[in-house]
């Protein structure tokens, strides 16, 4: 559907860091996993309706892309929220995010593991060949989660979740919690006023999604 195409965002300006209107760009998936959980957020089902209504997410440029759908009607069956589909990382696997596990140390010094994603724009310079050969070294083989950036939401399930703690907490923090993690990517352009740099506001459709799963790892 129309809407669900990116929309133009203000970029950041890299001598200033501030927002700036000279250059604006789409801001990737991670805009259109903001927009599905949103969608969700606001979703009604037709009245009287038995029918479980999923989202599918899938990258349109290969023919296994597209959700199986023993995975869809598992979904439906048991309830699930969301599910994204990973793989194990292969030898042509290297440009994409990895799913991880990130530590987050709590105000009371405890220490809890969520799963998060970590794309190759996010890693250091001098780290890129060794995030690139995670999982492929021996002994390291098959160990690796990948992200195939498949992802399937349940509407039927998730809209009552999010509307349960928006009551809880407030529509305005839920849109918060849903907001992917801002992943740097600056960029040359050139207008009028000739050529320039700026930052593109960029995220991955994972991260949102992980996002709001870690709030519910680390809040009771």
């Amino acid at each position: 559907m129309d809407k669900f195409n990116t929309r133009s965002l203000p970029t950041v300006n890299p001598r200033t860091k501030k927002l700036w209107s000279r250059k604006q760009a789409g801001g990737g998936h991670g805009q259109l996993g903001m927009l599905f959980l949103q969608e969700a957020l606001t979703y009604q089902a037709q009245e009287g309706s038995q029918q479980v209504e999923i989202r599918a997410f899938f990258n349109g440029d290969g023919t296994n892309n597209s959700a199986d759908p023993i995975v869809v009607g598992y979904m439906a069956k048991n309830n699930i929220p969301i599910i994204m589909i990973t793989t194990t990382k292969t030898g042509i696997d290297k440009k994409g995010g990895q799913i991880g596990l990130e530590k987050i140390t709590l105000e009371d010094g405890s220490e809890v593991w969520v799963p998060s994603i970590l794309e190759l724009a996010q890693v250091p310079k001098d780290q890129i060949e060794l995030f690139r050969q995670m999982g492929l070294t021996e002994g390291q083989a098959h160990a690796q989660y990948f992200n195939t950036n498949v992802a399937l939401l349940n509407y039927t399930v998730l809209s009552k979740l999010l509307k349960g703690l928006a009551k809880i907490i407030g529509e305005d923090e839920v849109k918060k919690i849903i907001t992917p993690t801002l992943i740097p990517n600056p960029k040359d352009g050139e207008d009028k006023y000739g050529k320039f740099q700026f930052i593109q506001l960029d995220s991955a459709l994972a991260s949102a999604l992980l996002n709001l799963n870690a709030y519910f790892v680390l809040h009771k």
